[in-house]
């Protein structure tokens, strides 16, 4: 008789744990419940022990896992929202990007006998995102300079025009991934340049280093317009051209 009777109570026992439904909290609570209804974004229930009480809504990116009383599993995997930096950095992968560039000094301070010079250069940049920060690459670009040329204590001045091309390596350090984002770039490489006043063409040593601060345009980061300050070297065995400047830069 007592084995009948233990025997009972443990199908009761089985019958009742399997008529329990088993919700999984992300938070670590577990609670025995009577689900009464699931949707895509939340799901209604009892509590097993108060089935005549209120009934609960959680929504389902509160949940885990759900074990049904019938035996099956459901479980709730939540997708990382969407971030608008995640979309914005999207172009900051690693991997090799091309752009074309294109800068206009303001001013430009040289030295000894030159005031400045008024430049504008344009060109394409090739190169290789290590991480986030680093850019590794190279051009070629087309300067023009507009040079002012004092003579004898500013009694007199000269208009000269000069043309560069120079072939470069760079390297290049944003400093932060943000919207706006400054950096350290070091641009270093030969030139040839060229003189409306004169038939001689000078090769040389050419560097730019400088300092500026990138403001994306748009989402995908190719695009940007920066201020700049640095340092332009083109220097020759018969003349060269620098000093530092200040300018304006796009990229696309």
């Amino acid at each position: 008789m007592k084995k009948i009777l233990c025997l009972l109570v443990f199908i009761l026992a089985s019958v009742c744990l399997k008529a329990q439904d088993v919700i999984s909290f992300r938070d670590g609570r577990v609670i025995e419940a009577k689900i009464t209804e699931v949707s895509d974004s939340e799901i209604r229930y009892l509590y097993y022990n108060n089935q005549s009480g209120p009934t609960f809504v959680s929504k389902t990116t509160d949940i885990s896992k759900i074990r049904f009383s019938n035996g099956t599993e459901r479980e709730y995997v939540v997708s990382q929202p969407v971030r608008k930096r995640d979309i914005y950095d999207g172009t900051w992968k690693n991997g090799f990007s091309v752009a074309v560039e294109f800068t206009k000094d303001f001013w430009v301070v040289l030295g000894p006998g030159n005031d400045g010079y008024k430049s504008f250069n344009v060109g394409p940049v090739v190169g290789y995102r290590f991480n986030k920060n680093i850019f590794l690459g190279g051009g070629v670009k087309f300067y023009y300079y507009d040079t002012v040329l004092f003579v004898n204590d500013h009694d007199w001045y000269q208009n000269r025009s000069s043309y560069s091309i120079p072939i470069f390596s760079t390297f290049k350090v944003n400093f932060n991934r943000k919207r706006v984002s400054p950096y350290f770039r070091l641009d270093n490489g030969i030139g040839m340049t060229f003189y409306d006043y004169s038939d001689v063409t000078n090769v040389g040593w050419y560097a730019n280093p400088e300092f500026g601060i990138d403001f994306k345009l748009g989402d995908n980061q190719k695009s940007a317009v920066s201020l700049k300050m640095g340092v332009i070297a083109l220097v020759g065995e018969d003349e060269g051209l620098g000093g530092w400047h200040l300018g304006v830069g796009y990229r696309f």
